[in-house]
């Protein structure tokens, strides 16, 4: 194996270059082929530019729901409700796992809440794996910080949030639109729940009002 006027790339018996380097700690090791010096020099500032960009994106790389779930589940493991709190979390996984947590809101949910009512979910069961997603984004709104002590999700408010009536209770109602097209809503702080049919079209109906300017 004979070196060459480039450190790390040597040329093999049969000719062929070979580079192996290691940059930033990650280690830069391929055949580059039959080629010339020039070429295999080239294709070394390649793969060190990529190394560069991998590391950067990893610098700089949000968390995902996947993240979140996984510390919200570690700090509740002595809670009774731990199992269901990981059937919800398991559920949820498939749909929004991969999903940074400001990437989570009502369209991001639909999916899954459309596959909970095809598989027979009640409205009530739906809810409760809703609440998780909430519990868990407040957590990383409120509590989880990465290494420069910034919010796992930033930028949160409650101005999207329905407050429960109840004047002893300060939970948060959820609710979702059921098959035969009423709003079946729960609030998890009391377990008030209900149902409200014939919704559309009515003066409170906004779904399909038109936007106002700004």
């Amino acid at each position: 194996m004979a070196t060459t006027r480039t450190p790390r790339i040597t040329v093999l018996a049969d000719g062929r270059r070979f580079i192996d380097k290691r940059y930033l700690g990650v280690r830069i090791g391929l055949r580059a082929g039959a080629v010339t010096q020039e070429q295999a020099e080239e294709r070394l500032l390649i793969e060190i530019a990529r190394v560069q960009c991998d590391l950067a994106r990893r610098a700089h790389a949000r968390p995902t729901f996947t993240d979140c779930a996984a510390r919200y589940v570690a700090q509740s493991r002595t809670k009774r409700s731990i199992d269901v709190i990981k059937w919800h979390v398991t559920l949820l996984q498939s749909y929004i796992g991969d999903l940074e947590p400001q990437q989570i809101h009502d369209q991001t949910l639909e999916a899954f809440v459309r596959a909970r009512l095809a598989d027979g979910a009640s409205a009530t069961t739906i809810n409760r794996s809703l609440e998780v997603v909430r519990t868990i984004l407040n957590r990383a709104a409120r509590s989880y910080r990465d290494a420069d002590g910034r919010p796992w999700l930033e930028g949160m408010t409650g101005s999207d949030a329905k407050q429960c009536r109840c004047r002893k209770c300060k939970g948060v109602v959820t609710a979702v639109i059921a098959p035969d097209d009423a709003i079946k809503w729960l609030c998890p702080g009391c377990g008030q729940e209900g149902r409200i049919a014939n919704w559309r079209r009515p003066f409170w109906d906004l779904s399909e009002a038109p936007r106002g300017r700004g």
